[in-house]
């Protein structure tokens, strides 16, 4: 049978097709639905919260003897696909790096990446995918960086008698879900300035590519979105190992709970706008920075649950993090 179906691949790829195009971003919203129809706090970014908004995730550094000490976070790859109609994404291998942090800034102290592969978990907009988009998955990640390989070959047995089958795949549709990136942060006291970590996504040795029954080709690529939100085109196609873009595709941002100023520290200088933060929040205007900086209780939200975290977590930073 394996002869059988590899024979089938051979005789039904051979021709080369004209490029899909496909548009890879990282966002911080776990939930594709919330991408397409946005909601506050990413309704107050410059660019009211569609894609391009929530390609900065933050991450608090933990601070020793504070009352809770929520130091994870996560960012999303997604995929914007527009292939022509019977058009698979047969290949995803795309690296992406970590930068390093600057001296006294706080970096990065683990990092893990989990790639999908279900209905499910990919497909939560509702594009149609029947199964599981991939026949195989591979990848790794860590505080550098990580490798994501991804293949799908849509033939179906047909009875005994192999035959392409677009259904098995991801076809034109956009927000599929690949990827979730996990980062925890360094505790403040082994480097407690802010750091901004820029990633950026590259094309590895797996290529990016599409088929169809009619033969196989690379796909044209986009990775993230500039400042007015236009896609940040790759300086190559998916067919070239190494291909990347200009723009730093998501920036990882440590920056402490409390530090509304944007200094690196969490003191007194921060309380004057903590209650206006607060009162943004009430009212779904505070952005998604306001609410990092004034969740203490890490449950995700800036209210009135935090005010008893204001004080402790405070003087825990300034007796244990580094200054600034």
């Amino acid at each position: 049978m394996r002869k059988v179906i590899v024979s089938a691949l051979a005789v039904a790829f051979a021709a080369t097709m004209a490029n899909a195009q496909a548009t890879f971003y990282f966002d911080d919203r776990a939930n594709g639905n919330a991408i397409d129809t946005p909601a506050a706090p990413y309704t107050n970014n410059p660019l009211g919260g569609v894609r391009g908004d929530a390609q900065t995730t933050y991450v608090a550094p933990a601070v020793p003897t504070a009352p809770v000490n929520a130091n994870t976070a996560q960012t999303h790859l997604y995929v914007d696909y527009a292939g022509a109609a019977g058009e698979v994404l047969a290949a995803v291998g795309l690296d992406y790096s970590i930068g390093a942090p600057g001296a006294n800034e706080a970096g990065l102290s683990a990092s893990s990446l989990t790639i999908y592969n279900t209905a499910a978990e990919v497909d939560q907009t509702g594009n149609g995918l029947a199964g599981n988009p991939w026949n195989d998955t591979a990848g790794s990640g860590d505080t550098t960086g990580g490798t994501i390989k991804a293949v799908r070959v849509p033939v179906s047995d047909g009875g005994g008698s192999p035959a392409f089958d677009a259904t098995l795949g991801i076809q034109a549709g956009t927000t599929y879900r690949l990827a979730t990136v996990d980062v925890t942060a360094e505790d403040c006291n082994v480097a407690g300035c802010e750091a901004n970590l820029a990633v950026f996504l590259s094309v590895n040795n797996l290529l990016v590519t599409q088929v169809s029954a009619g033969g196989s080709g690379p796909v044209t690529l986009n990775f993230g979105f500039d400042g007015a939100g236009a896609a940040d085109p790759a300086d190559n196609n998916g067919d070239v190992e190494g291909a990347t873009s200009a723009l730093a595709d998501a920036t990882i941002v440590t920056r402490q709970r409390g530090d509304f100023n944007g200094d690196g520290n969490f003191n007194g200088l921060d309380f004057g706008s903590i209650l206006p933060a607060s009162n943004a929040a009430s009212v779904g205007n505070a952005t998604p920075a306001e609410v990092h900086a004034g969740d203490f209780n890490g449950d995700g939200n800036f209210n009135g649950l935090d005010f008893g975290s204001i004080l402790p977590t405070s003087n825990a930073a300034s007796v244990n993090c580094t200054a600034c």
